[in-house]
């Protein structure tokens, strides 16, 4: 929002302010057990699959503030105008609940806003109502779409759809991370590979910045949580390996630009968490998945000397460097690899998945491997994997960290049990 009370929001709509808040309201209901956080992130998910999607599958970056010359008032509402869509009846209840009042709270009119207790049917009524309100709302000139499609930016938003289905278990959302994922990588690499920053219209231009290539990367990795498909961590790699090398910085991780890439304030190096998570944070952030999902130790200890480079301006900055104390609290772990062996589709195998994405664990990564044990690619990819098979011909669960392994289960309450274990404190 733009002042104290929380009530005035900032009306341009970016996609990234989007994706995060879907992810954040996805960790919430799970956290919480929240039903309506669930519903606000399905809301939010909706809305961008609505309309913040391109036909070839990328998310555009934000909507204008103002339309028809007017900051916000695509989205601010009179008592007349409630009472003209749902009647004499409804229409005053709706204005009741949601806070619509003749003076108005922002410039004569009134922004929606929800406070205080709900009495009985006032879902109900908003649930009646919502779809006549859009379209009303949808004869008013509309705010400008800008139609640029960043590479960062979408990262978050493959993030928050993957998630979305891992979650909610609705199959369009994973249908529209995969869709995106396979335009970005598609569309915004050039003719060597190299990552690119944005495209309008198809065409894709600028090199990539750091950010692009973390919240990709971190992108990818939610999408092979989401579905399993090994080539999404193969791509992640690229993508971090690619990273490592041209930003890398001798002393403070990694540079926001690559060595001779276009950079009038000079070569800065971003630590700081603002609108967005610091480019930084997020690229250790896909490196330390990577880390705990492939074994790749090296990815973990440029982590480690990392966060220990920046300790200084962690105490100094609090939350203004959370994504990199987040990093710490995963690094102290566990952090877990949990390692579902089973038939696909099979109702054992389901059960597990199930117990799995229900805990929603941050701290934890999922694999999937068939009945029999992985395949040589998979092997190749994740040597974590070695030996790990359904037990007894019942799909069977390993919850490991660095390789090692509790004791395997077939029951989902175990699954629970070992995953909290080191956490639920």
């Amino acid at each position: 929002t733009t002042e104290t009370t929380w009530l005035v929001p900032h009306f341009e709509k970016m996609l990234y302010d989007n994706a995060q808040l879907a992810s954040l309201y996805l960790a919430a209901s799970t956290a919480l057990g929240r039903a309506s956080y669930r519903e606000v992130a399905r809301g939010t998910l909706d809305f961008m699959l609505r309309e913040m999607t391109s036909a070839q599958g990328g998310f555009y970056a934000s909507f204008d503030a103002d339309s028809g010359g007017e900051e916000g008032s695509f989205y601010v509402w009179t008592p007349a105008e409630l009472e003209a869509v749902a009647g004499p009846v409804d229409g005053p209840a709706l204005a009741r609940l949601l806070g619509v009042t003749e003076g108005g709270n922002f410039e004569g009119k009134s922004i929606l806003t929800r406070r205080g207790s709900s009495v009985a049917g006032d879902d109900a009524l908003l649930q009646r109502w919502r779809g006549a309100l859009l379209k009303h709302r949808a004869t008013r000139p509309a705010p400008t779409l800008d139609q640029k499609i960043i590479t960062a930016w979408n990262g978050l938003a493959i993030q928050a759809m993957a998630r979305g289905y891992a979650v909610l278990g609705e199959a369009r959302y994973l249908a529209a991370a995969r869709k995106a994922a396979a335009f970005i990588w598609g569309r915004h690499r050039g003719g060597d590979g190299a990552l690119l920053r944005s495209s309008t219209g198809g065409k894709a231009r600028d090199p990539a910045v750091l950010d692009d290539h973390a919240n990709l990367a971190l992108g990818l990795v939610a999408l092979h949580q989401a579905d399993g498909d090994e080539e999404h961590l193969r791509r992640a790699l690229t993508l971090v390996d690619a990273a490592r090398r041209r930003f890398a910085h001798k002393e403070a991780c990694f540079y926001l630009s690559a060595q001779g890439q276009q950079a009038p304030m000079g070569r800065q190096v971003p630590v700081y968490d603002g609108a967005r998570p610091s480019g930084n944070g997020m690229l250790l952030h896909a490196m330390l998945a990577l880390s705990v999902l492939t074994g790749k130790e090296v990815y973990r200890r440029e982590v480690s000397a990392c966060v220990a480079a920046q300790a200084e301006a962690m105490t100094r900055a609090g939350l203004g460097m959370a994504s990199w104390w987040d990093l710490l609290e995963l690094l102290r772990g566990p952090y877990y690899e949990v390692i579902i062996a089973g038939e696909p589709g099979a109702v054992h195998t389901e059960a597990l998945l199930k117990a799995f994405r229900e805990l929603d664990p941050h701290h934890a990564l999922l694999i999937q491997v068939p009945a029999q044990g992985p395949t040589p690619a998979t092997l190749k990819l994740l040597p974590l994997t070695e030996e790990k098979r359904a037990l007894g011909g019942e799909a069977t669960a390993y919850v490991c960290q660095h390789g090692s392994c509790k004791a395997p289960s077939h029951d989902p309450r175990v699954l629970r049990r070992q995953l909290l274990q080191g956490w639920n404190h």
